[in-house]
């Protein structure tokens, strides 16, 4: 089942940070944690000495606020990582354990979400 399709059955907080293609404040705050959480951990702790360029441009504070922002987003992104590929295994166990005629799965390659029928 393709993330853009988890309308139905999902948790509000998966489909709040999955709709409008992560164009959401929790969509926005995922992607963020999820690309700058390992570039600011680096930073927080490779550099105590304000020698970056990050550092020296925003400050100590700053700098500590958006990290610390960035890994509750990598948090957040991991939750919703986890519920998909639990969703995703558990439709293909279900698939695997029934009749396949049961399952609507033509076109599934193209990203249209199988149902039962």
């Amino acid at each position: 089942v393709h993330w853009k399709y988890m309308q139905n059955g999902a948790p509000f907080w998966v489909i709040a940070v999955c709709r409008n293609n992560f164009r959401t404040v929790p969509g926005i705050f995922a992607i963020f944690g999820l690309f700058v959480a390992p570039f600011g951990s680096y930073l927080w702790y490779a550099d105590k000495s304000n020698t970056t360029w990050p550092a020296r441009l925003l400050g100590e504070e700053v700098m500590a606020v958006l990290i610390q922002l960035s890994i509750l987003g990598r948090l957040l992104s991991a939750i919703v990582e986890s519920y998909i590929c639990y969703d995703h295994f558990s439709f293909v166990v279900a698939l695997d354990s029934h009749d396949t005629e049961q399952f609507e799965t033509s076109k599934y390659n193209k990203g249209v979400q199988c149902r039962r029928k």
